[in-house]
């Protein structure tokens, strides 16, 4: 075989093996960036039900600094591990956020160079090469299972229009999967997947109606540590109480401290309420918003949940640093907030007091998620407050039941008495002799009412007195031979004897001459106030149980942490007085202006002014 045949046959089994091998070599069509158009990018995400997770990780270009936001279920409870495990209404929200990538298809392969990723906004940004000034930087989002499973990790970037002018759709979006350098178009809304806090929590705070408040007390007052003379500036207490059946405000009592000492003030004959204000404040009570949390030190934590502070260093130090302050007083630690606070009292007994503490900027949100602040670099645009709640339980806030008197039970007569038990058998009585025996038998005397003693056998309240009259009767029988003429000395006794059966009667209640249906009647009228004043007590009774409750666990929450609100909302509750009080308006016809219009001036010499110094005359 010559050199050429050799050649050519080793071509031709070069050949005839690539053949094979291409026929035989796994393919790679999943995995290639052609494939997945029209084709579903996350066919391991299958229901939106299996995430139990989700982490977003975006750059602000900005600050230059990457955001970390996540949810996820801990110990079957919803929290924001990024913000220190806050408690959060997620898991609905989470569900449509993951079901929004079930089924999520390619629309289209815009390109596979690597290079490109930051022209369409799709660099990773948990990756080392994100620095300061880096751009087209995107946000990750990643769904997790209960085991911690990775359902799925989506690079999202800009949208199309911003590279190609004819584009108006909104939901469309340039996405690459987390580790794969193809990126494609996609119609994804994004609104689902928002890091912002205020999102992923419960938005009632303070878990109250407006119109469950039944009194406001405004402290306004200022705390300038600074100012060694005045720490603590007071300005007024104003004490309003408010009807909602009227939906009327009333002011209770307001005093001013013009010279540290209280002076109460009383509304002028041109003042009112500012009810507009007022109605404000309830309703951004009602509606509390808070952008972040938090949280405070163990410590302080546990003596909140006690309903006291401890002065610990620790404790002193994270109030300082949020603007808040104790104070030693006689009554044990006092705690004051930069610039005052509120107290809101509820119809159910429970009391809310909002402190206002110290500014906390945009940075707050950083320094919550572990990130360094730069205020002297990056200078921030948004003004927000530190703020603290309390709530503690106030039994005078919820109205004692009014009970009825009950009536005394009706004794019960002879006929009236149960089955198997033994009725009263008269008493014989045996008298010495026959002056006994007609003193016994003697109808008793009328009382002073009119009706007839009751003295005989039968009688249950028989007096001591005639028993005495009997006895003595005995002993002096030799003295009283003559029964037919009564024994001078023994007159005062029988009256004694009526007197202390008057007052007998007087002591227990007499069994009333009433037929069967009255008295039946009666009796039900008595078991009627009785049922009616057991219902009532037992209201009042939860009532004040549930109040103690519900205080009790909002205490819990509220000690954990600190809450942060916009300045808006805290000017909608810090009212001073020139927000509570105004100028009263002028009654229908009545004019605001002082001068009486037209008429010659007032109270001024005839002649004045010259002429030509009014319009019109000559100078």
């Amino acid at each position: 075989m010559n050199e050429t045949t050799r050649t050519a046959s080793i071509v031709g089994v070069g050949a005839v093996l690539l053949i094979v091998g291409i026929y035989f070599l796994p393919s790679q069509v999943d995995f290639s960036p052609i494939s997945k158009v029209n084709e579903v990018l996350f066919p391991d995400l299958k229901d939106g039900n299996e995430a139990q997770g989700m982490e977003i990780i975006s750059f602000d270009e900005k600050l230059s600094a990457l955001k970390k936001f996540e949810v996820k279920k801990v110990n079957g409870r919803w929290v924001l591990p990024s913000h220190k495990n806050y408690p959060a209404d997620a898991k609905k929200q989470l569900v449509e956020a993951a079901t929004s990538l079930v089924g999520l298809k390619a629309l289209k392969k815009e390109d596979d160079n690597p290079e490109k990723h930051e022209l369409y906004g799709v660099l990773d940004p948990s990756e080392d090469k994100v620095k300061v000034g880096s751009t087209g930087v995107g946000k990750l989002v990643s769904f997790k299972d209960g085991s911690s499973k990775n359902l799925a990790r989506l690079i999202i970037g800009k949208q199309p229009k911003d590279l190609v002018r004819d584009s108006a759709d909104t939901d469309l979006r340039y996405v690459r999967i987390a580790g794969q350098d193809p990126v494609y178009t996609v119609k994804l809304p994004t609104d689902k997947f928002s890091p912002k806090f205020e999102d992923w929590i419960e938005t009632d705070l303070l878990k109250l109606n407006a119109f469950d408040i039944k009194q406001v007390e405004l402290r306004d007052y200022a705390v300038r540590p600074e100012d060694r003379a005045n720490p603590i500036q007071e300005k007024s207490v104003a004490q309003l109480d408010f009807d909602d059946k009227e939906a009327k405000w009333t002011l209770r009592k307001f005093e001013e401290f013009p010279e540290g000492k209280p002076v109460e003030v009383k509304l002028g004959e041109k003042e009112e309420l500012n009810t507009a204000k007022l109605d404000e404040l309830k309703s951004a009570l009602d509606d509390l918003k808070i952008v972040n949390v938090i949280r405070k030190p163990q410590g302080l934590i546990n003596s909140l949940r006690e309903n006291e502070i401890k002065l610990e260093p620790e404790a002193l130090l994270s109030l300082q640093q949020s603007g808040f302050y104790l104070t030693r007083g006689s009554q044990g630690p006092q705690l004051f907030a930069r610039d005052g606070e509120v107290l809101a009292s509820l119809r159910d007994g429970v009391e809310y007091t909002l402190r206002f503490g110290d500014f906390a900027d945009d940075f707050a949100e950083n320094e919550a998620e572990g990130e360094a602040k730069d205020k002297e670099k990056k200078p921030s645009t948004k003004v927000n407050r530190y703020l603290m709640v309390e709530a503690k339980f106030n039994p005078n806030l919820i109205a004692k039941p009014m009970l009825e008197e009950v009536p005394a039970e009706l004794p019960p007569l002879p006929s009236d008495k149960k089955d198997g038990e033994a009725k009263e058998e008269p008493k014989k009585e045996v008298p010495a002799k026959d002056e006994s025996k007609k003193a016994d038998d003697k109808p008793s005397e009328p009382s002073k009412d009119g009706k007839q003693s009751a003295v005989g056998n039968r009688s249950p309240f028989r007096t001591v007195a005639f028993q005495a009259d009997a006895k003595e009767a005995n002993e002096n029988k030799e003295d009283n031979k003559k029964t037919d003429e009564p024994k001078k000395d023994a007159e005062p006794k029988k009256e004694d004897a009526t007197k202390a059966e008057d007052k007998a009667a007087e002591s227990k209640p007499a069994v009333p001459n009433l037929d069967p249906a009255a008295r039946a009647e009666a009796e039900f009228e008595r078991k009627r106030i009785i049922r009616e004043n057991e219902s009532k007590q037992k209201e009042y009774d939860t009532k004040i149980k549930d109040g103690q409750r519900k205080a009790k666990l909002l205490n819990e929450r509220f000690a954990e942490w600190y809450y942060v609100i916009p300045d808006d909302v805290y000017r909608k509750i810090h009212l001073g007085k020139s927000d509570i009080i105004q100028r009263a308006k002028p009654a229908p016809g009545e004019s605001t202006n002082p001068l009486k219009v037209p008429g010659p001036l007032q109270g001024l010499p005839p002649g004045f002014p010259p002429a030509g110094l009014m319009p019109g005359g000559k100078q």
